[in-house]
């Protein structure tokens, strides 16, 4: 079988059969993926009518420390479609402006998020990427050092990308059918469900297509943290299968499979992208080096010249271990490798 490359020792893969429970994928694919596949370890609606000042707050995960009046900067998510202010009670405050809002370039505001055609807006700034043990005691050596990097604006798929939509792809000649069939695969489904068992190559002639392209592991651990420092997308509380598809006790919550996208919006990262952590791993651009955080540069890295492995991001319906769940656990894989709980979603250069 194939070798899976991954920050901690050990990741049980399981994938059950046809008795699914509602929200899982159900006999698209007979062969169930083998449990005993080799795990290699290295030295992670529509709009709604225009929101006034009077509108709810919008949830952005942990509430951020209670003093935010000694340090009013604290409150400032990055977000444009927000009013961020201290509040008197000493807790930040975040109010969506009106729907229709033009906000990065051709985008506009929709319920506090800036978006277009499935896209949201990352804004450009300073993040804190990778860990620290300090901080984090699971802190692994590919993870390490903790340092800041500044990125450009972009935008990132709210949604990993669908079976529909990469089925659309096959039909226009821009994609491929995917050669790889290892357990419930969900190309032929015409779905909502996160297209899987898609290699590196084919990730990037689909985001090509679509006029986008691959996000850097930079771009998409920014769009899954934000600029807060969470260790997990939604905040700093721990996963639970209301946030997340994952394997606490059943792979996949119960279901063995993955699920349709954005089933758990509870899980959403402050960006507003939904799936980060769970439903399927994910492809993207960069080459993996587990020691390029020591030399990376501290603006818009893309990543080593040359590899042997691409990287991966996010866990799947299969990750049992909470620190695949973080949003600074780095994976890897071959990049002609494909599996059923390997996908992807793209990231857009803004202007």
């Amino acid at each position: 079988m194939k070798r899976i490359g991954v920050t901690i020792a050990l990741l049980a893969l399981t994938a059950c059969g046809s008795d699914a429970d509602e929200g899982g994928l159900v006999g698209l694919v007979s062969d169930a993926a083998d449990p005993t596949d080799d795990v290699q370890s290295p030295a992670t609606d529509a709009p709604a009518d225009d929101i006034d000042a009077a509108a709810p707050p919008v949830d952005h995960g942990p509430t951020p420390p209670p003093d935010c009046s000694a340090n009013p900067q604290q409150c400032d998510d990055g977000q444009p479609c927000t009013t961020d202010s201290c509040g008197a009670d000493g807790l930040c405050k975040y109010v969506p402006v009106a729907n229709g809002t033009v906000c990065g370039g051709q985008m506009a505001c929709t319920d506090g998020l800036c978006e277009s055609d499935g896209m949201l807006l990352v804004s450009e700034g300073r993040f804190t990427m990778g860990c620290s043990p300090a901080s984090h005691p699971g802190c692994k050596p590919d993870e390490q050092p903790e340092h800041g990097v500044t990125l450009a604006d972009y935008a990132v798929d709210r949604t990993e990308v669908t079976a529909g939509q990469y089925e659309a792809c096959v039909a226009a000649g821009g994609c491929t059918v995917p050669l790889n069939s290892v357990g419930q695969c969900t190309y032929g489904s015409g779905g909502d469900f996160p297209i899987t068992c898609v290699d590196w190559f084919q990730a990037r002639a689909y985001c090509s297509w679509a006029d986008k392209r691959l996000c850097t592991e930079a771009e998409w651990e920014k769009a899954a943290r934000g600029v807060d420092g969470r260790p997990y997308p939604w905040g700093d509380e721990p996963p639970t299968c209301e946030r997340v598809i994952w394997e606490p006790n059943e792979s996949g919550c119960g279901t063995g499979a993955a699920w349709p996208v954005g089933s758990k919006p509870a899980g959403a990262a402050a960006s507003g992208a939904v799936d980060m952590a769970g439903n399927v791993w994910e492809w993207v651009g960069d080459w993996y080096d587990a020691d390029y955080y020591k030399n990376s540069p501290d603006s818009d890295p893309q990543g080593p010249q040359e590899g042997v492995q691409r990287s991966v991001r996010g866990g799947s319906f299969g990750t049992s271990g909470v620190a695949f769940l973080r949003v600074d656990a780095r994976g890897y894989f071959a990049p002609e490798s494909g599996d059923d709980d390997l996908g992807f979603r793209c990231c857009k250069s803004l202007p």
